[in-house]
């Protein structure tokens, strides 16, 4: 599992590791930004439950829509410079999270392939 990030406040080499430095190439202030917003998932939400309490109380975090409903996908989200929108999508499960996938929106609704390169990482996990 070397490309998730897992209990850890690092991002292990792996496909999701490019995903973020391919970021940082566009937007090194909003990838480090979005970053520290999981860092504080990661310090503060220790359950799903702990998650949905911090939905209602940060606009940047929502429930990823798409996948089945027995794999919950969050994302956390910034608006970068040239208005390019970041997205870092992740589940959790006990005290584990897990980041599926990150990548720069491009329309309105989130493509149904980059919800499925989130859902394929996540189900290799056998949560």
């Amino acid at each position: 599992m070397e490309e998730y990030f897992i209990g850890s406040d690092s991002v292990k080499p792996g496909p999701v590791k490019r995903e973020i430095e391919r970021l940082r190439s566009h937007d090194e202030e909003a990838t480090i930004e979005i970053l520290d917003r999981l860092k504080i998932i990661r310090r503060t939400a220790n359950s799903k439950q702990d998650v949905d309490h911090l939905i209602k109380t940060h606009t940047w975090l929502c429930p990823q829509e798409g996948g089945p409903k027995n794999i919950s996908l969050y994302k956390v989200k910034k608006i970068g410079k040239n208005k390019q929108q970041f997205r870092i999508v992740f589940t959790i499960k006990g005290n584990l999270m897990c980041i599926a996938h990150a990548f720069i929106k491009k329309d309105q609704k989130t493509p149904k392939k980059e919800i499925n390169a989130a859902l394929k990482r996540v189900k290799r996990l056998q949560f």
